[in-house]
């Protein structure tokens, strides 16, 4: 390291990483509770779960730890599946 803007920056990384390991294990242990409850047809903790995974996917979308894209197609995804355990079938 020649210069101090390289230990900064070394730093910086540091710090973004480990910001963004601990929002990604948050989000996995989010999403893996709703599908449990959506595969166990659990309707009522599915329901009350979804609004905060969407918060979640759509802050870890605008701080760029995830794209935009997957947090839409998973909150989609989501919301399909219980849409569908909502609806009863016919």
């Amino acid at each position: 390291m020649n210069r101090p803007s390289t230990a900064k920056r070394i730093r910086q990384i540091a710090a973004r990483t480990q910001r963004n390991r601990t929002i990604r294990s948050e989000l996995k242990t989010k999403l893996k509770a709703v599908r449990t409850a959506l595969d166990a047809k659990d309707l009522k903790s599915a329901t009350a779960l979804l609004p905060p995974i969407a918060s979640t996917l759509g802050k870890a979308a605008s701080k760029r730890i995830i794209t935009k894209a997957r947090a839409s197609r998973t909150t989609a995804r989501l919301a399909k599946r219980l849409h569908q355990l909502s609806v009863p079938a016919s």
